[in-house]
């Protein structure tokens, strides 16, 4: 699928077939990953390099994107009782100065997206293994303040440089470790993923000075499925299914990572 080279100027009254099926996939994205405390960076890039959109466009519109889906699950998830700021401050603390680090330079992501792919499928054959094994959900003893800080400052790096915000390594790491339930982990992660989203993009801005124009027809199909996405999730699905829809995702984020 290619679509037109002046897509990201055309607004909605410049819609065609390729720009809707784009639509629609993001849309699709933006469901599934919100559910599980997610925005859908990986999702979108993937999506959008399909779509021919410009290297020079795919980081900051992916990042606009993952903006508006976060905020969207941010509320969400607070309503539902799920966030704890007090908790969430840490990682963000870490992150947000090394996601915007991570957005101005511009190099090539690749080794790092590598890295993260591998580490990435490992964490959820790991998690899949522990949703299989059932039983109550284990106590968790939130992070000491140098670990959770330490953890967000090296996600916010990365996730700045490939343009992600972060959260799909966030949540594997949070319950592995059984710092949060899962519904909590779903709520710090696309909090997190709002606040390093927002750094990467000011990191963009201040490399480029110009962001992309026009995307409105996708921010508006992404927030709309990104409310379905995460009503869904903070209210309705159990500790375990999340642990499940996490391993699953976390699986398809990283073989994108290995595969490109």
């Amino acid at each position: 699928m290619a679509v037109n080279a002046g897509w990201l100027s055309a607004g909605i009254n410049g819609l065609d077939p390729s720009t809707i099926r784009l639509s629609v996939l993001v849309g699709v994205i933006a469901c599934l990953y919100s559910a599980v405390g997610q925005a859908g960076a990986t999702g979108y890039v993937a999506a959008l390099v399909v779509a021919g959109l410009p290297a020079e466009d795919l980081k900051a519109t992916a990042l606009l994107l993952n903006v508006a889906v976060a905020a969207i699950g941010t509320l969400q998830f607070a309503r539902a009782g799920h966030l704890h700021w007090q908790r969430v401050w840490p990682y963000v603390a870490g992150s947000v100065p090394m996601a915007a680090l991570g957005g101005f330079v511009q190099l090539n992501a690749r080794p790092f997206e590598l890295l993260v792919g591998a580490i990435l499928l490992a964490s959820s054959l790991r998690l899949m293994l522990k949703a299989r094994r059932g039983g109550p959900e284990q106590a968790c003893t939130p992070p000491a303040f140098s670990s959770a800080l330490c953890s967000g400052a090296g996600i916010g790096l990365v996730g700045g440089l490939s343009g992600t915000g972060g959260g799909v390594i966030l949540s594997p790491l949070m319950l592995m470790k059984s710092w949060a339930p899962a519904a909590e982990v779903a709520a710090t992660s696309v909090a997190f993923i709002l606040c390093n989203s927002l750094a990467a993009l000011g990191g963009v801005f201040a490399s480029q000075r110009q962001l992309p124009t026009g995307i409105l027809p996708l921010l508006m199909v992404v927030s709309v499925a990104g409310w379905l996405g995460s009503r869904l999730g903070s209210r309705l699905l159990s500790f375990r299914v999340l642990e499940r829809w996490m391993a699953a995702l976390i699986a398809l984020v990283g073989l994108k990572l290995l595969v490109g």
